[in-house]
């Protein structure tokens, strides 16, 4: 079922999240009134609306907290794609400290390295898809710049920042295949399903439940706007996959870049 979720558009996991929190919530209202009649019910003063009050922000807290955790995540991963782009964009600057041909080399791996990730990883990851950690183009690059021979002291320097620079982006993309494959905690999205649930049970007790039209109403509304909150969690906690995606644009630019000539 997450995984559903995971790969499904925008407003799917809209309308999924918010009519299951709609379903289970009022069939669980429902069932309340028919076990446990009105006449049965202890009667809540405002003493204890006040703590239901208070019910709802430690709720709020917490799933605020989740919430804040997904959108760091995903500021990270934006974050990571442009340090991709910028890290290509210096190896490709630095190679033409080598001799031509090697220049033309290093900035052939480069390119292709940035064309895979656009136009395969990307999309793959976008499905769910799990990447191999291993890029054929950075494998290539680096066994190519262990082999060079420098000839002064220019291409040395050319050559260490070239080798820094290569080993920086094996990291970025190490980085970006790993937050492409981590996921909040099932428990935690359990948990946060489960005390959304108990407070709608708990309107039962307030002063709408004499009215069951007021009380669907309400009910409704927290549902539909707690069914929203949880896409919103789930888009930004997977930054890469479905329409909440981070977007390969700063890969592109660079590439652009390369490929005019002019940089």
């Amino acid at each position: 079922m997450l995984g559903f979720l995971y790969n499904a558009d925008t407003i799917w996991q809209i309308l999924i999240l918010s009519f299951l929190s709609l379903i289970f919530s009022l069939g669980g209202i429902l069932f309340l009134r028919k076990v446990w009649p009105l006449s049965k019910r202890p009667k809540f003063s405002e003493i204890h609306g006040h703590m239901f009050g208070v019910i709802g922000i430690i709720y709020a807290v917490l799933i605020g907290a989740i919430a804040v955790g997904s959108w760091d995540k995903f500021k990270t991963a934006e974050e990571q794609v442009y340090k991709e782009a910028l890290t290509t964009l210096s190896i490709y600057r630095s190679a033409s400290g080598l001799e031509i041909n090697q220049t033309k080399e290093v900035r052939k791996f480069i390119e292709g390295y940035l064309t895979n990730v656009i136009e395969k990883e990307w999309p793959s990851m976008k499905k769910g898809t799990i990447l191999d950690i291993k890029d054929p183009y950075l494998y290539e690059l680096n066994n190519f710049l262990t082999e060079i021979n420098t000839k002064n002291t220019t291409q040395l320097i050319f050559l260490n920042t070239l080798v820094q620079e290569t080993i920086k982006l094996r990291e970025i993309r190490g980085m970006r295949i790993f937050i492409s494959e981590s996921s909040l905690n099932i428990i935690l999205l359990q948990f946060t399903l489960l005390g959304s649930f108990l407070i709608f049970l708990s309107t039962i007790f307030f002063g709408a439940e004499h009215a069951l039209l007021s009380n669907i109403i309400i009910v409704s509304i927290l549902s539909v706007v707690t069914g929203l909150v949880i896409t919103i969690i789930i888009g930004l906690d997977h930054p890469y996959q479905g329409d909440i995606v981070i977007s390969p644009k700063p890969l592109e630019a660079a590439l652009k870049f390369m490929k005019s000539g002019n940089y």
